[in-house]
Order: structure tokens, then C-alpha cells, then sequence
């Protein structure tokens, strides 16, 4: 039982610390929203979102159909 409790200590330290890390960006966001420093709080909001996922973009076929998935658009 003393390894169990361990691994459960060990996540939920982690899952604090990752909690406790986007609540200080939080404030560090509202302080800079109010001197109006509208640049340090978009790239604060981008952090703590976890930036910008790309995504592969839709093609058209010679038919001029619309192929969304990964595998009508490797054929």
C-alpha cells in the first residue's frame, strides 16, 4: 500500500504544480490587462493555452471535391 500512496502523491504534486503554474500566468494576464499592455497579455493567453496546433488543411480533387480526411488526401 506504501507504493500506491506514492505514485498518488507524486501525480497529484504534479497535477498541482501544473494547476498552480497556469493560476500564476492567470495573474501575471489580469495584472498586465490592466496597464493596458494588451501585447504581454495575448502572448500570457497563448502560453497558457499551449499555443497554436496545426492542422493539415483540406485539398480538392481533380473532381473538385472537398478531401478532409488524412487518407483521401494521401490517394
Amino acid at each position: 500500500m506504501g507504493a500506491r500512496s506514492t505514485r498518488l502523491k507524486e501525480q497529484l504534486q504534479a497535477q498541482y504544480s501544473k494547476l498552480n503554474t497556469k493560476v500564476k500566468w492567470s495573474a501575471r494576464a489580469e495584472a498586465a490587462a490592466q496597464k493596458q499592455e494588451q501585447g504581454t497579455v495575448y502572448r500570457i493567453t497563448k502560453q497558457i493555452c499551449g499555443g497554436q496546433r496545426r492542422g493539415k488543411a483540406p485539398i480538392c480533387s481533380k473532381q473538385e471535391a472537398l478531401l478532409t480526411t488524412e487518407k483521401e488526401q494521401e490517394e
